[in-house]
């Protein structure tokens, strides 16, 4: 099988000098097929303090998507912390709270931050996540002749 021929009225140069009729694109200002890249639209990886005390501190990696607000950046770290509804997040070392879009812009990769987990309920999962059977709602089916009446071990407080 033969390469196809190279058409004669593609522009294979990839000098930035504009002409009359193209756009001005320079070295420092590439453009993708995707659109020109922005700090707001990229993944980022945030490092959440888990846990701190006695000189030592522990991290979660959680991946934040490019385009994040302050409401999915909460409902992520509450997803990657088992449902413990989150209150605020704050940057560490200088401590400053995020409540806009545009702090989140200016995050640097492996961010470290601290968040304030509320005192309430978790947050509730969305209903298609549950299990059907869950151990709150599900009830032991034992024949009421076993359940009581034999103990077999020895130990006082396992055996009432």
């Amino acid at each position: 099988r033969k390469p196809l021929p190279l058409s004669t009225a593609r522009s294979t140069s990839f000098d930035f000098t504009s002409g009359p009729g193209s756009p001005g694109l320079s070295p420092s200002s590439p453009s993708y097929s995707y659109g020109r890249r922005d700090s707001a639209y990229r993944t980022r990886f945030l490092l959440v303090r888990t846990s701190h005390g006695g000189g030592k501190e522990a991290y979660t990696r959680v991946t934040l998507p490019g385009g994040s607000g302050v409401e999915q950046l909460k409902r992520t770290i509450e997803k990657a912390m088992k449902g413990r509804r989150v209150e605020a997040v704050f940057t560490l070392p200088d401590q400053n709270i995020i409540e806009s879009d545009d702090q989140i812009c200016q995050f640097s990769n492996s961010q470290k931050i601290d968040v304030v987990f509320g005192e309430g309920a978790p947050t509730p999962e969305p209903v298609g996540d549950t299990p059907a059977s869950t151990a709150a709602t599900r009830k032991l089916s034992c024949p009421a002749s076993t359940s009581s009446s034999n103990s077999y071990s020895k130990h006082p407080s396992l055996s009432q």
